[in-house]
C-alpha cells in the first residue's frame, strides 16, 4: 500500500500538521524553533513551488515514501547512528487530496518538481546511491538528501494516520 511518513515532532501538540508558515500564525514559539532548520538556506523559504499553484516551501508538509526502518538502516550502514529512533505519522496516500501533493527530486544543482504519480510510489521509495554517498562523506549530514521529498499543501490531520517505529534489525 503506498504510504508516506512523517516524523512525528518532540513537541507535537494537538492533531493537525502544519506548514511552517502556518505553524507562525498558530504557535509562535513552535514556529521559531522549527524555522531554525534553515539557518543559513533561508532562500528555500522564498522558494515557490510551480506544481502547486506556485505556493512557498513554508506552505507545505512535507512527507517521504520511504519506510521508517528502510531509512535507520541505510543511514546507520553508513556509519551514522540517529539520536532517537523517531516515531512517524503514516498515511495512506490514497485518502490524501491528490492535487494537494507533489514530488521534490533532488538532482544535484537543480531541483524537479512534479505531480505526485502514485503508479510511481516505488520509485519514491528508494534511497538513491547519491544519498548513501553523501551519508558517507559528511560528519553532520542532511537527513533526508537526494531523497524524493512528497509534499503536501496545506495541513494534515494525524487522526487520519497511524503511528509506526522503526523495528529493529
Amino acid at each position: 500500500m503506498p504510504y508516506l511518513y512523517h516524523r512525528v515532532p518532540r513537541n507535537m501538540q494537538g492533531t493537525e500538521l502544519y506548514p511552517l508558515n502556518s505553524l507562525r500564525e498558530v504557535d509562535r514559539s513552535l514556529y521559531d524553533e522549527h524555522v531554525k532548520k534553515y539557518l543559513g538556506r533561508e532562500h528555500l523559504l522564498l522558494e515557490t513551488i510551480p506544481v502547486l499553484g506556485n505556493c512557498l516551501w513554508g506552505d507545505v508538509i512535507f512527507l517521504t515514501a520511504v519506510h521508517p526502518t528502510e531509512f535507520v538502516k541505510a543511514y546507520e550502514s553508513t556509519g551514522h547512528s540517529l539520536p532517537r529512533k523517531d516515531r512517524a505519522y503514516q498515511f495512506d496516500s490514497a485518502l490524501l487530496d491528490q492535487e494537494r501533493l507533489a514530488v521534490l527530486k533532488m538532482q544535484g544543482p537543480s531541483d524537479q518538481y512534479e505531480s505526485f504519480d502514485p503508479s510511481r510510489y516505488d520509485e519514491y521509495t528508494c534511497i538513491p546511491e547519491e544519498t548513501l554517498r553523501y551519508w558517507k562523506e559528511m560528519e553532520e549530514p542532511r537527513l533526508f538528501a537526494y531523497i524524493p521529498h512528497i509534499l503536501y499543501r496545506g495541513t494534515l490531520n494525524t487522526l487520519t494516520a497511524s503511528i509506526v517505529r522503526p523495528s529493529r534489525a
